[in-house]
């Protein structure tokens, strides 16, 4: 793999370009394309699913834990809010 950083967040191209995964909040965001152009298109035209102002700046943080395989579901079913868990102000 070939680690970068997209959109703010660490991201990762896969299977010679063709698969890119972004670590954003607590999801991994897969995107499949022919190349490394098309799939950067569809990188740079993700909005936020539960606010979108219309915005295409950086991504939500990853969560804390989650790149080095912390994260558990019990994060939230301990009653952390989703800013509590990804740092956020």
């Amino acid at each position: 793999h070939e680690a970068t950083t997209l959109r703010g967040v660490p991201a990762a191209f896969f299977d010679n370009g063709g698969r890119l995964e972004l670590y954003t909040g607590r999801v991994t965001i897969v995107i499949f394309g022919t190349d490394r152009e098309q799939i950067q298109r569809a990188a740079d035209s993700l909005v936020e699913a539960n606010f979108n102002d219309g915005t295409t700046g950086n991504l939500p943080a990853p969560a804390v834990g989650a790149i080095e395989g912390r994260l558990t579901c019990t994060d939230l079913e301990n009653g952390s809010s989703p800013t509590d868990i990804t740092g956020s102000d």
